[in-house]
């Protein structure tokens, strides 16, 4: 078949170890076999962030703002060890929050369902979407190390010009403080994102914080939550017979194990961050989740929902068959290129990454799994499936789909 064509490129964000090995794979051989792929390149490499002091994670996260479709690679957040070990210059930032941060917006994980991969939780019948605001919090703190003796207190500038300076804690012994951020506006454009995405995809929705112990940044969330969903939705949720509550986060918690699903679960960014991989995990395995960030200026970043996987990465370096389930990655792509061709009306291209999200569970259903699925899989037979044979198989799938949708 002739190979489809963009209108635009799609801004690429490399990364790091077996996450960028399995990247390379799903680019060469279910991508650009069937897409005159057009992309904007951004080498995420721990070694490039460091060789560009990190400039280039901000250029990509610009990129993504001003193209509006971004695409990346899980990458090496750098912490002291990885500094010491590969001489790096200095500690820098996640690169997922440097990205995120610039993009703002909603986070949105929602598990891929296949009917032979049975839930760990048997109460869920059906999808439990985590949205995560991805703006802000410890994402965005300041904090250090407090000798004893020490004595805290947050200074605030007024605009009119007069100081506030608020008290904090006496340390009676070493310890650490920590002080975190947001915005009105931000936490706004994150409820407002899960108000449409729940009516849109007909789900009810919870919104958990603790506010019960953070009575003023956490009851700041429930506020514009409950001020949003007054002045704005609550009608169009009672038409379509759904429900939005608040609920301290502990209590959620214990409700979401009883639950039957079909809920959009809105978090803030660390909670969501957590419990994201909790809700994966449950329904299958991390690698079956797909991961959308909503962000600003009508702009879309789709990632991987997990990490490079560096002990599977020694394996591939070593010459030991690894065996990585590739299906997020894959649906990053998938959902990157939709996005793209919806918003550039290029039906082709839609078909195509439609086509290639059914070709990973067409793979699955027919019994060719990845061991993170083999607890959870229902049918009796099953193949346990080498990454590269994964890959593949997929192929396979998505050249029989696409010549059925293109032979019409």
């Amino acid at each position: 078949m002739k190979k489809i064509e963009m209108k635009n490129p799609v801004v690429e964000l490399t990364g790091d170890e077996m996450a960028a090995v399995i990247w390379t794979m799903i680019r060469e051989d279910l991508v650009k076999p069937y897409v005159e792929l057009k992309t904007e390149t951004y080498d995420l490499s721990m070694m490039n962030r460091d060789k560009t002091e990190d400039a280039v994670t901000t250029e990509a996260g610009w990129a993504i703002r001003k193209n509006g479709v971004g695409i990346k690679c899980a990458t090496i957040t750098v912490n002291r060890e990885k500094m010491e070990r590969y001489g790096l210059k200095a500690i820098y930032r996640s690169p997922n929050a440097t990205v995120r941060e610039i993009i703002d917006g909603t986070i949105i994980r929602r598990p891929v369902v296949s009917p032979y991969v049975k839930p760990l939780v048997t109460s869920w019948v059906s999808p439990i979407v985590v949205a995560r605001h991805s703006f802000g919090d410890i994402y965005k703190s300041f904090s250090r190390v407090v000798p004893e003796g020490a004595k805290v207190s947050l200074m605030v500038d007024h605009a009119d010009g007069h100081q506030e300076v608020l008290p904090f804690e006496y340390f009676p012994g070493d310890g650490v403080v920590m002080v975190q951020m947001n915005l009105d506006d931000s936490i706004r454009r994150f409820a407002d994102d899960c108000f449409r995405y729940a009516l849109d995809e007909h789900l009810n929705l919870i919104f958990s914080t603790k506010d019960t112990v953070s009575k003023t940044y956490d009851a700041r969330f429930k506020e514009i939550f409950q001020e949003l969903y007054e002045s704005t939705y609550a009608q169009d949720f009672k038409d379509k017979n759904l429900t939005y509550r608040y609920m301290l986060i502990d209590a959620a918690s214990s409700m979401i194990v009883r639950s039957p699903g079909n809920l959009l679960w809105a978090c803030k960014n660390y909670e969501g961050d957590v419990l994201g991989d909790l809700i994966a995990s449950g329904f299958g395995s991390s690698a079956m989740m797909s991961s959308e960030l909503y962000g600003m200026d009508n702009s879309y970043e789709y990632e991987a929902s997990h990490g490079t996987m560096p002990d599977l990465y020694q394996d591939h370096l070593s010459g030991k068959p690894t065996y990585v389930n590739p299906t997020s990655l894959i649906y990053a792509w998938a959902n990157a290129l939709e996005k793209r061709g919806n918003l550039d009306a290029t039906p082709d291209l839609v078909t195509y990454a439609q086509a290639l999200k059914s070709a990973v569970i067409d793979t699955v259903d027919e019994g060719h799994i990845t061991p993170d699925l083999k607890r959870q899989y229902t049918r009796e037979t099953y193949e346990i499936t080498r990454t590269e044979d994964m890959i593949a198989l997929i192929r396979q799938h998505l050249e029989t789909r696409l010549k059925k949708a293109f032979s019409a």
